[in-house]
């Protein structure tokens, strides 16, 4: 975290604390999404899918922290936090087909999505030197 402190932060960066009320709420959010949709059986092999996507989409926004924290690599995050969005807004879709609800409870944690991609591409701006693979 010492690297992470000394970054310059954009004047829309919350609190620390927030993004672990945020992101608890985001993964709450969606694991519900994802119960409206495997709880209907009767699709059937329509399931693969949709929960092919998800599982994808969970790999890589788990990848993210690494990559940022912990290789210090803020253009890489980038790139993973684009494919996160990605995966999420597909996943969304692929859940709409099975459930509309599970597709409407995507919609807050897309947003966030949007939001976290904004906040790191403000460190890469403004940190250039640090932004880059070295």
């Amino acid at each position: 975290m010492e690297w992470f402190d000394k970054l310059e932060k954009p004047i829309f960066n919350p609190p620390f604390w927030v993004f672990g009320v945020a992101w608890g709420i985001m993964y709450g959010v969606i694991g519900l999404a994802s119960y409206f949709v495997v709880r209907n059986r009767q699709y059937g092999k329509r399931l693969i899918l949709p929960v092919v996507v998800y599982l994808i989409h969970l790999a890589l926004n788990w990848s993210w922290p690494p990559v940022f924290f912990g290789l210090e690599q803020i253009e890489s995050a980038i790139g993973i936090i684009v494919a996160v969005f990605i995966t999420a807004l597909f996943t969304a879709i692929s859940f709409g087909m099975i459930s509309k609800t599970a597709a409407f409870l995507f919609i807050p944690y897309l947003q966030w999505l949007i939001f976290a991609l904004a906040l790191n591409i403000s460190f890469a701006v403004l940190n250039p030197a640090q932004a880059r693979y070295q």
